[in-house]
């Protein structure tokens, strides 16, 4: 169990996503009893185990499809009838999915960003903030916790592994920048993009992407301006908007809901 625990803490702290399988439930002759733990990676791969042979191949097989959905599923398994094991028990498994917590990357570290990013900290949101220049992409202007990084846009964006579950704001200091990044992101599988901009730049931005060959399905799920429509001006305000905005969105596409 020690070892269970300690390969959990490591996964999860080098953000490395994974479900665990616990035995929750035996009735009859079963290979494990209550308590039993596996943890299944995104490739297949476990730690632990819950009783080998065919029940636990059917356990990892729902323990990746409960990664690639994002929610928790209690599992029944007659053992006899649904796996083929000639012991007859039944088996009930609680797979969960453990899955970084909802990131935000920050491209740029200017007065904006260093408005939201400790509201998003406050907001249990995980954060790291990007700028090419020294000055500004300074540790010592963020709160702890928050992930800084002193590198070019384009090499740090190629350091997010998983954008699936990244939401991206684009506030860089230059306009070229921005569109540089939107022309890449828009491309991904980021589940939010957000970019800082007047509606003149907005409206410049979607005609260049159109003009590429970019859906209007793509580009609708852009928000460009970023936030929602409080009447903000000042850099702590804004903050205050696009916060709003990224709880709306992930308690919309993040909240689980527990399959029988």
């Amino acid at each position: 169990m020690t070892q269970i625990w300690n390969q959990l803490v490591d996964s999860l702290s080098k953000d490395r996503a994974f479900a665990m399988v616990t035995v929750v439930e035996t009735v009859g002759s079963a290979p494990q009893s209550p308590g039993a733990r596996m943890l299944v990676y995104e490739d297949g791969s476990i730690s632990g185990t819950v009783g080998g042979g065919a029940v636990e191949h059917r356990l990892i097989q729902d323990a990746r499809e409960v990664l690639e959905q994002g929610s928790p599923r209690l599992v029944h398994i007659d053992l006899k009838n649904d796996v083929g094991m000639i012991c007859g028990g039944r088996m009930v498994a609680f797979v969960e999915p453990m899955l970084s917590g909802y990131q935000v990357a920050i491209f740029g570290c200017g007065h904006v960003s260093r408005a939201l990013a400790p509201l998003l900290v406050g907001l249990e949101f995980r954060v790291t903030v990007v700028d090419d220049r020294p000055e500004w992409a300074d540790p010592a202007a963020f709160p702890t916790g928050v992930r800084v990084l002193c590198q070019p846009f384009e090499q740090a964006l190629s350091s997010f592994t998983r954008l699936a579950r990244t939401a991206v704001l684009v506030m860089t200091r230059s306009h070229a920048s921005d569109f540089e990044l939107l022309d890449r992101l828009v491309k991904t599988d980021s589940p939010y993009l957000g970019i800082m901009a007047s509606k003149n730049k907005a409206a410049e931005f979607r005609r260049r992407l159109e003009a590429e060959g970019v859906s209007g399905q793509t580009l609708a799920r852009v928000c460009m301006p970023v936030g929602i429509s409080i009447g903000s001006s000042s850099p702590a305000e804004i903050a205050v908007s696009i916060a709003a905005q990224l709880i709306d969105h992930r308690r919309r596409s993040f909240q689980p809901k527990v399959a029988q």
